[in-house]
């Protein structure tokens, strides 16, 4: 019978590099998602409606792993400025914000508004320079 013996020279090496491989492709994702959260965060900050600034001093944005990133804000009624109110509903707000705007020395108030977006439209106004941002990052 004639036979053929191969022999893997190397292989260790070969498992070396792709570990290696694995860990860059971490690190380079973890910079693209960088560099497309700030692309999205700094347009936020650019839309949203501004009274004192709090609401956009309050925008940022987190890696989340390897594979997501979250911008957005902590200030309790971000969301309402975003999506708006359903109908009249009663809001908190902070003794300084209600003196200011007339509405004397009061905690809640009762409120319905229009939305307007600050976040959706960074994303969706962004998403090709996002994208290109991702491109840039992760060629390796």
């Amino acid at each position: 019978m004639i036979g053929a013996t191969l022999k893997l020279i190397g292989i260790k090496d070969v498992m070396k590099g792709l570990e290696e491989a694995k860990r860059l492709s971490k690190t380079k994702s973890i910079k693209a998602l960088k560099a497309g959260s700030f692309i999205v965060e700094r347009e936020a900050k650019r839309n949203v409606t501004v009274d004192r600034g709090r609401l956009r001093a309050s925008l940022t944005h987190q890696i989340v792993g390897h594979r997501l990133s979250k911008v957005g804000t902590n200030v309790k009624y971000g969301k309402f400025v975003e999506f708006g109110t359903s109908g009249p509903r009663m809001a908190p707000v902070g003794k300084e914000w209600a003196s200011r705007h007339g509405f004397g020395d009061v905690e809640w108030i009762r409120v319905s508004g229009k939305a307007k977006p600050f976040l959706t439209p960074a994303l969706i106004d962004k998403r090709k320079e996002v994208a290109a941002a991702f491109k840039r990052e992760l060629t390796f």
